[in-house]
């Protein structure tokens, strides 16, 4: 199972042993009563009268007390146990953890289960990680694929936290498609570990633990896909729920996804439909306590093919076009920042308005979001954190179990580049 790492006392923790979380973990059970007295059900008073289970904000404020007393990474009961601790009824649990799943306070993983975490409220931190004990070698060997993304920032994190650490950093670039073999991966001597970049290079991050290294690898794994080696990503679904819920609380209805391979699937798409799903069950909610529950301005998401993006990119006219028709998107979600800024200087050629006629939100937090007009925003994935616990992984004096995950909760970084949609 996953360890949840509050970014607030990222600089604390890290110090400190971790725990490990793994498939023999076990919740420690309430003793139940004993057989001659049947266990009373949720809401039951020891007279056998029924009780009226607490509502939503009773519900909701037990569960932030309860999660407070737990420790970050800690599995949260199921709803049923919930509503039998804490006396209240399924829909006031159900939606209690909706609202701590939304402020972050707890992660859901299906099929594994609901973790205690923390929101971030420290955007960067000042002081390297440093070991918790000396590694046997000074070289720490990166694997990447040169493709100017994320990791490649990623990789920049490292090598000043490295330094700081009196650690070496060699690089090996493994082009796409390309021949590689261990022994040339592994001819650096002195290896003390390698941080391996992108689920794609799980191949080689196997066969490295295989061989008997420390391996951790920094990205994330496919949806519901168990790592085979320490891994350190962040959460791309909290991420998802992320920008569009921003959209959504601006306003718009209409928003269009870029550069998804489907904007509904995966992570990041269980988490646009995760703010959707909520944002058009409010409105309905809203309707019917108000008797108007026809024409319900329910939100309405698209995707936008690569080729049509290909063909804008060729005739910005295009892309005013179909920004002009009637019903079209106000705003757009893409990948990651790269997608945004492509998309950005087009419609700034086309001569459409950001954020006046449409928004645009992207992921990642790449430097190059600010300096263009409007600057950007987007999601940050808090890639100095990753580095710092893919660094912790490899110092620390026993080598994690290979299914040890640690997942950093990422964070809305507001710019120019969004804002309420035009008035029609």
């Amino acid at each position: 199972m996953p360890y949840y790492i509050p970014l607030r006392n990222m600089n604390i923790l890290l110090s400190k042993e971790f725990f490990y979380f793994d498939n023999n973990y076990i919740i420690k059970e309430e003793s139940m009563p004993s057989t001659a007295q049947k266990p009373l059900k949720a809401g039951t008073s020891p007279t056998g009268r029924r009780k009226s289970p607490r509502k939503f904000p009773q519900a909701l404020d037990s569960l932030q007390e309860f999660c407070a007393s737990l420790q970050p990474g800690d599995l949260v009961p199921t709803h049923t146990e919930l509503m039998r601790r804490f006396d209240v009824s399924e829909r006031a649990v159900l939606r209690a953890l909706e609202e701590l799943q939304r402020s972050g306070k707890i992660v859901r993983r299906r099929g594994v289960g609901t973790f205690v975490t923390e929101r971030n409220s420290i955007t960067e931190l000042t002081q390297p990680v440093m070991p918790q004990a000396l590694v046997d070698t000074q070289t720490i060997v990166a694997i990447l694929r040169p493709d100017h993304s994320f990791f490649e920032r990623c990789l920049e994190v490292l090598f000043h936290h490295a330094k700081a650490m009196d650690l070496t950093v060699a690089c090996r670039l493994v082009e796409e498609n390309s021949e590689w073999s261990l022994p040339q991966i592994t001819e650096t001597r002195q290896t003390g570990g390698f941080i391996v970049f992108h689920w794609s290079l799980l191949p080689i991050a196997r066969q490295l633990q295989d061989a008997g290294h420390r391996v951790v690898l920094v990205g994330m794994p496919p949806l519901d896909h168990t790592p085979e080696v320490p891994c350190v990503y962040n959460d791309h679904e909290q991420g998802g729920y992320l920008a569009v819920s921003h959209l959504l609380e601006l306003g718009h209805q209409r928003i269009a996804f870029v550069g998804f391979t489907s904007w509904d699937e995966g992570l990041r798409g269980r988490g646009h439909l995760r703010a959707i799903k909520a944002w058009n069950a409010r409105l309905e909610f809203q309707a019917a306590r108000n008797g108007t529950i026809e024409g319900i301005p329910l939100v309405q998401p698209t995707g936008i093919h690569p080729e049509q993006i290909v063909q804008w990119e060729r005739d910005p006219a295009h892309a005013k076009a179909f920004f002009a028709q009637p019903g079209a998107p106000t705003s757009v979600v893409a990948w990651n920042d790269q997608e945004a800024l492509k998309l950005l200087r087009t419609l700034n050629r086309g001569g459409i308005d950001v954020p006046g006629q449409v928004s645009l939100i992207g992921y990642d937090a790449a430097p190059e979001g600010l300096m263009v007009h409007p600057s950007l925003t987007t999601i940050n994935p808090q890639a100095e954190q990753q580095i710092q616990s893919a660094l912790s992984l490899l110092t620390r004096p026993i080598t994690p179990p290979s299914s040890h995950s640690v997942v950093i909760v990422p964070n809305l970084v507001v710019h120019e580049s969004s804002a309420s949609p035009p008035v029609v």
